[in-house]
């Protein structure tokens, strides 16, 4: 019955001069073609990191946080070396970074994709599929794939408030999921409705703008990171 937080989701915004915050489906579009987005994922998993570390050597208690890693990352045949090498540079604890993709990322070479996350799953490092029920979502993914966290698309989920099949469905799937030891986590979760509806349903996990907008990381570690002990 009691809202907490379980953790957080690290999103990339370019602060221009004068405050002005521009999102990433402005800026990445026109970058896509020059390794740009490879670059910037694995920025961003370091500057999580740094920044867990950072608490960790304060004595303060840190939450999973999911960094997005985009299918141009994961055709990088030193990918998997890369990740290792920045979570191992700050000394992070297993449970404290959650690899976020995409099933696009299986759109071709499935094998392929298969077998580097199972590799990082032997090194121990969480994964989640984000989008769940936005494209071509198959049982067979959840089958196969090692998935820790399932995230449903905010588009399956504000469909299910409208309509009694797809809350069945999105009712079964969390049953399979958690069946399958796989954590579901609904997005775009605004309202107290959507909050009653996920409880009626075993949804334990959500985020959205009822609990919280984007916020800079400093004034998240403020607002829910425990002080110094």
């Amino acid at each position: 019955g009691r809202n907490e937080v379980c953790g957080g989701e690290a999103l990339v915004r370019w602060v221009k001069a004068k405050k002005t915050i521009i999102n990433p489906n402005v800026f990445i579009q026109k970058k896509k073609k020059n390794g740009f987005v490879e670059q910037l994922d694995f920025y961003m998993l370091e500057a999580v990191c740094k920044r867990i570390r950072k608490l960790l050597d304060e004595g303060r208690k840190v939450y999973p946080i999911s960094v997005n890693q985009s299918r141009f990352l994961l055709h990088n045949p030193e990918y998997i070396n890369n990740v290792e090498r920045i979570m191992r540079r700050y000394n992070i604890p297993k449970g404290c970074i959650e690899l976020e993709l995409t099933e696009t990322v299986f759109i071709s070479e499935r094998d392929k994709m298969i077998h580097i996350l199972e590799e990082l799953k032997n090194r121990e490092i969480m994964i989640s599929m984000d989008d769940f029920g936005s494209g071509f979502s198959s049982l067979n993914m959840l089958k196969d794939v090692p998935f820790d966290v399932l995230k449903i698309d905010r588009e399956f989920f504000s469909e299910a408030v409208t309509s009694k099949s797809s809350t069945w469905i999105l009712e079964k799937i969390v049953e399979m999921a958690e069946g399958l030891g796989i954590m579901v986590l609904c997005e775009g979760v605004e309202t107290k409705e959507h909050v009653d509806i996920l409880r009626s349903i075993g949804c334990r996990y959500a985020q959205g703008f009822y609990f919280s907008m984007p916020m800079d990381i400093e004034e998240f570690v403020e607002r829910y990171v425990g002080k110094k002990e």
